[in-house]
Parts: C-alpha cells; structure tokens; sequence
C-alpha cells in the first residue's frame, strides 16, 4: 500500500514517471528484457491514479504530466538515431546532421507526446465521473483503452510513425505476442496496460486489491497459455519451396556513389550464385538495390536470373513517365522480367523520399531538404499488387511499410501466401534501430499466420515463421545469403479477417463513458 500523501508529492510523481517510462522503452529497444514491460508501468500508473483521485490538479496539469511521462518514454525509444550521425553520405555539414539527428531524438516524441499527453486527460476525466465511482474496478481498463486507442492513431498522417508500440517489446518472448493474430498489436498492448493498471491498482486501493491482484496475474497467464498452445502446437510443414534471402551489405555511401552499378551487381550476383547452389528457387532482394533501373541494369538482372534458374524479387527505382516508384520486379528463371503489376512502396519515408509540406518546412529547417538523396519526391503506390508465381502468391513490402500492420494485413486480405520484404537500414548501422525494424516483420509474420522472407542491404535479413520465430538470419554489417523451406500458406487469421476491431472497440468503451458521465449529471 502506498500512503496518498507520498504519491501527492511533485518530485516524486516526476520520479516514478521518469523511471517507469524509461523503463518501458528499454524493453521496446531491448526485448530480451521484455518480460519487465509486465511490471515496468506500475510506478507510472501509480501516479496517475493518485493524480486523478486528487481533485485539486485542474486538467492542464494532468496534460503537462501525461507530457513529460510520453515525452521520456518516446526519447528512450529514439535514443538510438543519434548513431546516424554524421550522415556522411548525405554530404551535409556536421551541423545540419547534427540538427536532423536530434530533430529525430526529440522531434519526433515532441509530436507524438504532444498527442498521447491526453491519454492522461482523458483519464483523469472519466475516472473522476459517476461511472469510475460506481465501478472502481473500471479504472484500469480505462486506461488500458486509452492507450491502445492512442496507440493506434500513431498510423495516421504523414508525421504517424508507430514505431514504439508496447507489442514490440513482446518480440522476444512471442508466447505472450501470439495473441495478436486473432485481435492485433493493439490488443497486446491493451493487455500489457491492464496487467501493469491492475497491479497498481491493487497497490494503490486496499478494497480493490485481491480482485485487481488476481486478475492481472489471470490475464498474464492466460495469455501466455495460449501463445505458448499455438507455439507448441506440432504440425508437419508440406509442400514447401526453399527461399532465400540476400544481404549485400553496401554501405549508404557505396550504395549512392559512381561505382554503384559495379559494386552493386558484382555483390549480388555472387550472393544469388550461392543461393542458388544452397536450393533456393526464389531470392528476395533487399530495397532499392538498383538505383537507376536502365538498359544495362535490366541485362545484369536478367543474366544473374537466367544463369541461376532463380526466380528473383528485386528493389528498384523504376521511372514511369514522370513519375519515379520505390518499387519491387519480379525476375524469372528464364530471365524475363515482369514490370506490369510491379509493387511500389506505399507508405513512404518523410524528408527520406519525400518532403511533406516542402516549401514550408525546408525553409524553416533548411537541412530537412539534405536528408533525401533524391532530387524528386518518390510516388506512392496504393495497392498490394500480388506477385503471382509458380510457387504461389506473394505480398510485398518495402521498408517503412513494415511497419504499418494495415498494410501486411491488406496483403494477407488480397491472398498472400506469403510476404516479402525488401529493406534498407543501413543508415542504422548496428544499433537497436534495425532490430527494432526486424522486430516490426516478427509481428506482421504473427498478425497474419505467413511466412515473412526480409532481406535488408545491410542487416537484419531474416526468414521467419508464422509465430515469429527467426529460422534464420544475417547479423548487421555481413554481406551473406540465407536459405530455408517455407510454405505458401492459404489460411488467414481472425486478425487478417476483422482487422483492428479492438481499437474500435476501444473508442467505443471511452465515447460510451463519456457519454453516461454526461448523461448522469444532467439526470442529477
């Protein structure tokens, strides 16, 4: 039991946030640790429950709390993009990296906590209504709502990057993350915020306590029981096709310089050779590989297919018209190569490929203009654009759109049997940035029960399972090739059917108690 006066304290309310979001975010960059998640919340919760049982502090100062809480959280899950800096091969000064590199250390968590600061509102709100009074027991579901729903909104717009999603955190333990192939990432989340809100609560409320403490520990195991069913749950792999994929490890500054063509094709070419002498019959090709897709580019490709009798997925820029696509084309054994119905990425990078708002925002910061290495803007695709092969069904996805479940879920609804994915994370180098993108494939792998084939130029390239299990991969900064038997599988999950219901049904709980707490003041 923690006394009220304790908790009433600001320097111990910004201690406990401080700690509890900075353990969080540990465990999203780091989720070998990811059973702390379960419990890194408490202190944090905590405060909060004290905060909105206190009807001194007005709104305002329920925002500037929830601020600092997600400003600490988000700082943590970004730390890592100072490794970028210099961006040598975007031939910047020192200075405008180094403006770019925190523009994205603080930058970014400056927006999305300016967003998720209202979870704290919000909450505070509902719990200080007639229902919260009525029913106690509904505070930690509340906050367990508004989170998931907060989460969810990190999709939308351009500025939208759900890259610090509480699920991620869950990437190395999986049991407690297959859950998320019949209700999605969301519910993850919302669960991990019901265990953590639980057992706060059970610490915070002596008559809610044996209630609060029992079903967190319910929840948890409970859903650990089922990841671990379906994980354990045999089953014999049939008619399956060997894949392979490929990590040239051409660094940024190589990968943009005169030479490219040379370095990038003499790599490649070895790597598909090796490949092809392992088994593979399809390669997958990591992210725009080829930068100028040309006569001579079409030739190489076309003889590396042909010599090999492979069929190849290859990351391109391809021109349309006026219009230039980060796109993926498919190569065949014959050394054909099909363009129509090319997949071209469609969620593409801000200031990456290309520049939101440009004439606003470049010339308030100029050195956003520096970032891209592409004179144009890139266009986005919109479709899944299913690459039919002999093998089967394919779903694409180029880099950043890995990262965003609706559309590996669009894949999966289009009748992918399997994903591909084609990445460039060199400019994370070896930090926890790129294992954080891995992670984002473990979880569309388990959202749609497919077989996720990633190849990344330099690390991390992986073959991964429907349960999110690495079957194999490339460790950073190694050029190599992987090969494993995988199947093309039909089937689609409860998830890929209903998609994020949970986050509606989220929304619906909070506008519902908004609602009632209205209505019952207006009876009184």
């Amino acid at each position: 039991m923690f006394k009220s006066d304790f908790l009433k304290k600001t320097s111990v309310r910004l201690a406990l946030l401080l700690v509890s979001a900075s353990l969080t975010g540990i465990t999203i960059c780091y989720p070998t640790i990811g059973i702390v998640e379960w419990i890194a919340l408490v202190p944090a919760m905590l405060v909060l429950f004290s905060i909105a049982d206190d009807p001194k502090p007005r709104l305002r100062r329920l925002y500037l709390y929830g601020f600092f809480f997600f400003m600490c959280f988000f700082v943590t899950v970004w730390h890592w993009f100072f490794v970028m800096y210099p961006l040598e091969f975007t031939g910047m000064t020192a200075g405008a990296a180094f403006i770019v590199c925190a523009l994205a250390v603080l930058g970014i968590p400056l927006v999305q906590s300016s967003t998720f600061a209202f979870v704290f509102v919000l909450y505070a709100k509902i719990a200080r209504g007639r229902v919260a009074a009525r029913a106690p027991w509904l505070k930690p579901v509340i906050i367990s709502a508004l989170w998931a729903a907060f989460e969810w909104t990190q999709t939308l717009f351009w500025f939208g990057v759900p890259w610090g999603r509480l699920a991620i955190g869950q990437t190395e333990l999986l049991f407690t993350l297959q859950s998320s192939s019949l209700l999605g990432p969301y519910f993850v989340s919302f669960l991990i915020v019901l265990v953590n809100a639980a057992a706060a609560h059970a610490m915070y409320k002596i008559e809610a306590r044996r209630l609060c403490a029992y079903g967190a520990a319910t929840l948890f195991f409970a859903n650990f029981a089922f990841g671990a069913a379906v994980m354990l749950m045999p089953g014999e792999p049939h008619n399956t096709v060997k894949v392979a994929a490929i990590q040239g490890n051409v660094s940024s500054t190589e990968k943009w310089g005169a030479g490219w063509r040379e370095i990038t094709f003499g790599s490649y070419s070895k790597l598909v050779a090796e490949a092809a002498k392992a088994g593979a019959e399809l390669v997958v090709w990591p992210e725009s590989v080829v930068l100028n897709y040309d006569y001579l580019s079409k030739i190489e490709l076309s003889r590396i297919a042909k010599e090999n009798g492979v069929t190849m997925l290859v990351g391109a820029l391809v021109n349309v018209g006026e219009d230039q696509y980060n796109a993926i084309i498919k190569v065949l054994p014959d050394g054909s190569i099909v363009e129509e119905g090319m997949y071209a990425k469609r969620h593409l990078v801000p200031f990456g490929e290309y520049v939101p708002m440009r004439e606003f925002l470049t010339t308030l910061i100029p050195p956003l203009e520096d970032i891209s290495m592409l004179k144009n803007d890139l266009v986005a695709g919109n479709d899944s654009n299913i690459a039919e092969s002999e093998f089967g069904k394919i779903g694409s996805l180029i880099c950043f759109d890995s990262i965003y479940e609706e559309l590996a879920r669009d894949s999966a609804g289009d009748g992918a049997e399997l994903i591909a994915i084609g990445t460039n994370d060199s400019w994370f180098f070896d930090s926890a940035g790129v294992y954080m993108h891995e992670a984002q494939a473990k979880m569309r792998a388990i959202e749609n029960g497919k077989y996720i084939v990633r190849a990344a130029n330099t690390g991390v390239s992986a073959i991964i399972s429907p349960n999110g299990e690495i079957i194999d991969e490339i460790a950073p900064l190694v050029p190599g090739q992987i090969t494993a038997d995988v199947e093309f599988l039909e089937g689609k999950t409860l998830y890929t059917y209903i998609g994020n219901l949970w986050v509606w049904l989220s929304f619906g709980f909070i506008v519902a108690l908004l609602a009632a707490d209205f209505t019952l003041k207006r009876i009184k």
